[in-house]
């Protein structure tokens, strides 16, 4: 199974899911996150928490800025 997650800058994470969900309305595991909103960071513990998988799982990581803050937390866990 394929789980993605979608990480950006502000509310843009939240929108990209909600139009996915409108348009295929699967069963996908689909998770987000909504960085720098009202000073919350992100620190290792949640982004272990949104990378969670098994090994036969496939995790694919969407983010914003090819070298932005979001994806610089992300990259060590790559």
């Amino acid at each position: 199974m394929k789980k993605f997650v979608i990480a950006t800058h502000r509310t843009m994470a939240q929108g990209i899911y909600d139009t996915l969900i409108f348009f295929i309305r699967s069963d996908y595991d689909i998770r987000y996150l909504s960085a720098y909103l009202e000073d919350n960071e992100i620190d290792d513990r949640l982004i272990k928490e949104m990378i969670a998988c098994e090994e036969d799982e496939q995790l694919i990581i969407f983010t914003d800025l090819y070298s932005g803050s979001v994806t610089q937390k992300f990259y060590p866990y790559v």
